[in-house]
């Protein structure tokens, strides 16, 4: 779904719409974000769903540590070196596999993940 798509504009009326209509309640406006962001992502690809729900599930799981444990870096590191380590590979491959690129795999992983590291 591009943003300049007649889909998009009705998603987007849609989305506004349900979010007046429901309640300022807390749980009722979190289902609401979750479903419109599985409807956004997944229209373009439903397999990146699988990919959402781990990061979601891996920073809702950190986030419960740090409200409970004093290790509140230590969750919070390891929470974005899952998600980053988690598309590093997807984007490599991708990358590495196109026939349209002259880089190496390993040309193509280094620039796009550890480019701040350089």
């Amino acid at each position: 779904m591009l943003f300049n798509s007649s889909v998009f504009l009705v998603f987007a009326a849609v989305f506004f719409l349900a979010w007046k209509l429901v309640p300022p309640r807390k749980q009722l406006r979190w289902a609401v974000l979750i479903v419109a962001s599985s409807v956004f992502y997944g229209w373009w690809d439903w397999r990146f769903l699988f990919l959402l729900a781990g990061t979601g599930l891996v920073d809702f799981l950190a986030a419960l540590g740090m409200a409970r444990y004093r290790a509140q870096k230590k969750l919070l590191v390891m929470s974005m070196l899952s998600n980053v380590g988690r598309l590093c590979p997807n984007r490599s491959v991708r990358l590495g596999d196109s026939r349209r690129t002259s880089r190496s795999h390993e040309e193509t992983h280094n620039s796009a993940c550890f480019t701040a590291s350089r």
